[in-house]
């Protein structure tokens, strides 16, 4: 009987601590800002296509904390759909989306929704074809409220005054800073990274780190590599 008493006694505590520990979690995340929608019911759009590679190429201006950015995303056609759908938070403005085929590029119809960028096929897709549909915009990311629980980008500066920045959008998605398919069931089996950066600083990503590419601008470009699939969400920037 003791022994039972003991164990319905660390059941009850392991309850009680969870339940504190959730709303402490819902509470933070609460805190001067909600989170953005992410994740979710799946649109028809969406779930008409399996994300094989994203190729990011992303320049940073720590000075006036805006950045500029080329997405190109590989994907498989897996529903018949007249629209591939991305998902990009509202401060950023899309320049223009081309579709890539044998080293030429061409112009694509698309919609800038309030959190989405709408792609118009140019003709109707094929069942298991492979497209890659060229992205490029720019803008100024969120600002994370409450990081790590409203996220956004984080703007610093090191002790002895250099620029220091870094992601965090566990919680929100990746589509708070670059084009992507905001969902946990997609991850991409590849991805490279190009991000280029003042010279004096360093980029620091996931992945191997495959090459550093001076600009002869005042610039450097880190060029890193993931092997392996990831949530988009866990891909960082510092």
């Amino acid at each position: 009987r003791k022994r039972e008493f003991m164990f319905k006694k660390l059941v009850a505590g392991s309850l009680a601590a969870a339940f504190v520990f959730s709303t402490a979690i819902y509470g933070q995340r609460q805190m001067a800002a909600r989170p953005t929608e992410s994740g979710g019911v799946l649109s028809p759009e969406q779930a008409a296509f399996d994300v094989l590679h994203y190729d990011l190429a992303l320049s940073v201006d720590p000075t006036a904390q805006t950045i500029n950015g080329v997405l190109t995303v590989r994907a498989q056609i897996k529903g018949l759909q007249k629209q591939m759908v991305l998902d990009l938070d509202t401060p950023f403005k899309v320049e223009s989306v081309q579709l890539e085929k044998d080293g030429k590029l061409e112009p694509m119809k698309f919609e800038r929704t309030d959190k989405q960028i709408k792609i118009s096929y140019l003709r109707d897709m094929k069942l298991y074809e492979i497209v890659n549909v060229r992205v490029a915009y720019s803008g100024k990311p969120k600002v994370a409220p409450t990081p790590p629980w409203v996220g956004g980008f984080v703007w610093s500066k090191t002790a002895d005054g250099q620029p220091w920045f870094a992601t965090a959008v566990q919680n929100d998605g990746a589509d708070l800073w670059f084009p992507v398919k905001d969902h946990p069931s997609d991850k991409a089996e590849t991805t490279n990274l190009h991000f280029t950066v003042p010279a004096n600083l360093t980029a620091a990503s996931n992945g191997r780190l495959e090459s550093v590419t001076d600009n002869k601008d005042g610039t450097k470009t880190f060029n890193w590599f993931i092997s392996q699939p990831i949530s988009n969400y866990n891909i960082a920037l510092n």
